[in-house]
């Protein structure tokens, strides 16, 4: 018998393999740092990413991640016997010009775990797109106090279009976060 719904978090070691004896019939990668495969019960393994999630009728009862890429890694699912549903956001959007407006290209943001300036405050702005370029980590955005806890996520390789001219900064939950932004101005 499974469990109704339950977070797990674990890290491997570079080439590790982890067994999680957690039974159910959903599981969703709920965030996840470095590569890893999975392997449900003995089937075969698969890369994964986080945000997926994954559904077996007949259910399983144990898990295998194993570390793909020689380096530290860490990761959280949640395992149910129901459905699992994501409600995060990810929004697409378009900017729109017209003649007199200027695309500008500031330099990439390398965003810290410390709150981070990616855009400074400009009343010339019109709006500006900020990219996640990272493919594994979360960036978080918000103002000159943003934290991990506070800040609006942008997945990655996801970006978020803002319709302000004010000063945006940005935090990585660990390492450094490759950003790109993309200025629209009149």
């Amino acid at each position: 018998m499974g469990i109704a719904y339950l977070e797990y978090t674990g890290t491997l070691t570079a080439n590790q393999i982890q067994k999680v004896p957690l039974a159910g019939k959903s599981l969703a990668i709920l965030s996840l740092s470095g590569s890893l495969k999975l392997q449900v019960d003995s089937n075969e393994t698969t890369n994964i990413r986080a945000g997926m999630t994954f559904k077996l009728p007949d259910g399983f009862e144990e898990l295998f991640f194993q570390e793909t890429a020689g380096a530290a890694a860490s990761f959280t699912i949640a395992v149910s016997e129901g459905d699992i549903f994501d409600n995060r956001l990810t929004v697409s959007s378009t900017l729109n010009t017209k003649s007199g407006d200027t695309l500008n290209n500031p330099a990439a943001v390398s965003v810290g775990t410390g709150a981070t300036a990616i855009v400074a405050l400009d009343a010339t702005r019109n709006s500006v797109e900020i990219f996640n370029n990272d493919t594994v980590k979360t960036l978080y955005i918000g103002g000159a106090a943003v934290t991990t806890a506070t800040g609006r996520p942008v997945l990655p390789q996801t970006s978020i279009a803002l319709d302000s001219g004010a000063a945006i900064y940005g935090i990585s939950p660990s390492g450094t976060i490759d950003t790109r932004v993309l200025e629209l101005k009149n």
